[in-house]
């Protein structure tokens, strides 16, 4: 995200096409992900297992989640030729909720999407009246996964797609997702859109 950030101002500044308002507006939200990133950081030296990872749910709207996502989305936009397509959830009620694992699992999703998408990347928010959740879903158009991956792509150090292209990513940041979405009351769920590439749909009970 704050790669994106950076290449987003990198590229406009010169050009004269960032105005002062939102040079300073790029910059804050720059500083308020430096802070996640430091806390998470100091979080995750404390513990031992996900199991201690705090869990602190807080009254929060719908739509300033969905601002959050629009921002990440944004910044993540900027790199690279993959295009990112937001649909924000039109629900606006006040939930319970733990935003700062919420934006973990959605930054986390994100990033193996991009690493897979050949041109484009789908991420959809909903909420769920009967069930009292919130869905994300995140849709990208690269290879999909192969149905014995399927099983296996939520377990931790699993590479994604077998040992050639595969690069260096391993399938812990999937497992983790998992563990924190558990945390937040919901589940991440992996499968094959009919139209090819991978989904990944994580919930969240709020």
């Amino acid at each position: 995200v704050l790669r994106g950030y950076t290449d987003f101002l990198a590229k406009y500044i010169p050009e004269g096409k960032v105005s002062l308002e939102k040079l300073e507006s790029t910059l804050g939200l720059m500083t308020e992900h430096l802070k996640r990133l430091e806390e998470y950081s100091r979080t995750m030296k404390g513990i031992r297992s996900l199991e201690e990872v705090p869990f602190t749910p807080e009254k929060v709207s719908l739509q300033g989640i969905g601002g959050k996502i629009g921002e990440v989305v944004f910044a993540l936009d900027q790199i690279g030729d993959v295009r990112i397509i937001y649909e924000e959830c039109s629900a606006d009620i006040q939930v319970s909720a733990d935003d700062s694992i919420i934006m973990e699992v959605l930054e986390n999703v994100l990033s193996n999407a991009i690493r897979f998408a050949r041109e484009k990347i789908e991420v959809l928010s909903d909420y769920d009246k009967a069930g009292k959740e919130l869905v994300l879903t995140v849709r990208d158009d690269g290879p999909g996964f192969l149905e014995d991956q399927l099983l296996k792509a939520l377990k931790p150090y699993y590479r994604e797609h077998g040992e050639e292209g595969a690069g260096e990513h391993f399938g812990i940041g999937l497992h983790i997702c998992r563990e924190l979405c558990k945390k937040h009351g919901g589940t991440l769920n992996v499968a094959n859109s009919i139209q090819g590439g991978a989904v990944v749909t994580a919930s969240f009970r709020v």
